[in-house]
């Protein structure tokens, strides 16, 4: 009793490691296409506006971006009114 130890090793079998799937076609994708997707506001950036601009805490940025269905509310509501009452 009182001891810990390992009943099986899982990276050392051969069967564990990743491998790539033989019924996977690749996905070639032209560079026009990569250059026509458009990324509007990292996650990151939009936090960090909505502390500056908005002047919230950070603490409370990130309770409005655990429900990202409410950002484009929240964020019409910030324009229209003080952001602090708003929150």
């Amino acid at each position: 009793m009182g001891q810990t130890f390992s009943i099986r090793d899982k990276e050392d079998d051969p069967d564990y490691r990743f491998f790539l799937d033989p019924d996977l076609p690749a996905i070639h994708i032209s560079q026009e296409r990569k250059q026509s997707i458009v990324v509007d506001e990292l996650p990151f950036e939009a936090k960090h506006r909505f502390c500056s601009e908005y002047g919230l805490e950070v603490a409370q940025v990130k309770i409005v971006f655990k429900y990202p269905w409410l950002l484009p509310l929240f964020t019409k509501l910030c324009q229209a009114n003080d952001p602090k009452l708003v929150f």
